[in-house]
């Protein structure tokens, strides 16, 4: 079955002090919760490391993200990780589901995400595949 949601979410941001700064680079911890209305409906809470570099422009984070919720009249939840970096500006962003993390009516499910935030507006697409 193939699912493909969209809609929004909000976010609650915890930022905690680096826990390592060397020669302008700081290692960096974040909290984030959010939740999300639109095709999917649920709440997640996102763990986060982050180096910052001196460079102006360049940055990377990698994270983990529970989600719990319902999409596509399905209930469960699932693991989603993300790489993102910026090198001088140009930004990449990598986000997928964990294969075998879902549960619930989620069990099985397979896929990616994207997430854009536009002026404070935080948009999500999940293209994702259960089990028949």
């Amino acid at each position: 079955m193939k699912i493909q949601a969209a809609g929004t979410f909000e976010t609650e941001s915890t930022f905690e002090p680096p826990f390592h700064s060397d020669a302008g680079m700081n290692l960096c911890r974040a909290t984030v919760n959010k939740v999300f209305a639109g095709e999917l409906v649920g709440a997640s809470t996102v763990h986060m490391l982050a180096a910052m570099t001196h460079e102006k422009g360049s940055a990377t984070y990698v994270a983990m993200e529970h989600i719990s919720g319902s999409v596509a009249g399905k209930q469960g939840g699932f693991a989603v990780f993300q790489v993102g970096r910026r090198d001088l500006g140009a930004e990449t962003l990598e986000i997928g589901i964990v294969a075998g993390s879902g549960w619930g009516g989620l069990t099985g499910i397979r896929g990616t995400m994207g997430i854009t935030n536009t002026d404070g507006q935080h948009e999500y697409t999940l293209n994702a595949e259960l089990p028949e």
